[in-house]
């Protein structure tokens, strides 16, 4: 798969985002069926840079991290979640990084929201398809 697309696993688990190479790479969000969700940003298929998770509890709990190669690096506090919200910087990354080679897999400037129009291209994939996502 390239480009937007929609994959609902065999047990309901779901991503909907971007894919390059049949891999989840760009911006998506995984559901997990317990109700635990992450947004954000995936390089060669695992979770990969900035991205919003949000927890099952019954008081659902929001945090704001960074992934690498598929494993949380950090969660932002306060004085870091607007640096975060407002864009890293490829060298602010790297620093972040285990490997400052991995800033180069994320978007410059990736931040917390979706990129322009990607709900637009979702919602055009889910109207032509048959299979009910939400």
């Amino acid at each position: 798969m390239q480009g937007y697309g929609l994959y609902k696993y065999a047990d309901d688990v779901r991503y909907d985002g971007q894919f390059a190479a049949d891999k989840k790479q760009g911006y998506g969000i995984y559901k997990w069926t317990d109700g635990r969700k992450y947004e954000g940003w995936w390089y060669k298929g695992k979770q990969h840079g900035i991205g919003t998770y949000y927890s099952n509890k019954k008081n659902q709990t929001v945090k704001f991290g960074l992934w690498e190669h598929g494993k949380r690096v950090k969660w932002f506090e306060n004085a870091e979640l607007d640096e975060a919200r407002a864009g890293m910087a490829t060298d602010t990354l790297a620093e972040l990084f285990s490997d400052p080679a991995s800033a180069g897999y994320v978007p410059s400037g990736s931040n917390f929201d979706k990129p322009s129009g990607w709900d637009e291209k979702i919602a055009t994939i889910r109207e032509n398809m048959d299979v009910p996502f939400e």
